[in-house]
């Protein structure tokens, strides 16, 4: 998939259009036939320059999923829409293996380093995610938390918000 993102990157790119799964010459059964949630980061310098998700399978395949998700990347603001950054990018794609509500009484055993969290408040105003392993800051509950005040601009509540814990299956070229 690491191959695949990188082609969807370089035609997005140089043609301005989103590529069809026809136009990638996309063969892979398991790509076209399944249904995935992917988070796919790409990172400059060893630094987050892009990234997208869907937090539910919204795609007809996971080579719908990987397109969009790649496209979406390019969206994000940090992104300056150079072809030539394409070669340096590192990318992460990160499939969703398992994705469990928490209760407030097991939120704050969520283990960093191993999974991560989605949070969306009750009221579905805001919603972030924390990825595992994506800043050697973040190792405990405690600085979930820190992140997500600064992310979601406010004070993170448990109460308001409706908590995932996500374990995923990370594919890079890191």
């Amino acid at each position: 998939m690491l191959e695949l993102s990188k082609k969807i990157l370089k035609y997005y790119i140089e043609l301005n259009l989103e590529p069809t799964v026809e136009d990638l010459n996309i063969e892979n059964d398991e790509l076209l036939n399944s249904r995935w949630s992917i988070f796919v980061t790409l990172y400059k310098n060893w630094e987050i320059i892009w990234s997208s998700w869907n937090i539910v399978e919204l795609e007809k395949s996971k080579a719908h999923e990987l397109i969009k998700s790649c496209i979406g990347a390019l969206n994000d603001e940090r992104f300056n829409n150079k072809i030539d950054w394409v070669d340096d990018l590192k990318i992460r794609i990160d499939e969703v293996i398992s994705k469990t509500i928490l209760s407030d009484k097991n939120v704050k055993d969520i283990n960093p380093l191993n999974s991560w969290v989605i949070v969306i408040k009750k009221d579905y105003e805001n919603l972030w995610v924390i990825l595992p392993w994506i800043s050697p800051n973040i190792n405990t509950w405690e600085d979930i938390v820190l992140v997500l005040n600064k992310k979601l601009k406010s004070q993170f509540i448990d109460s308001e918000y409706i908590v995932y814990e996500i374990k995923t299956k990370q594919t890079t070229n890191f």
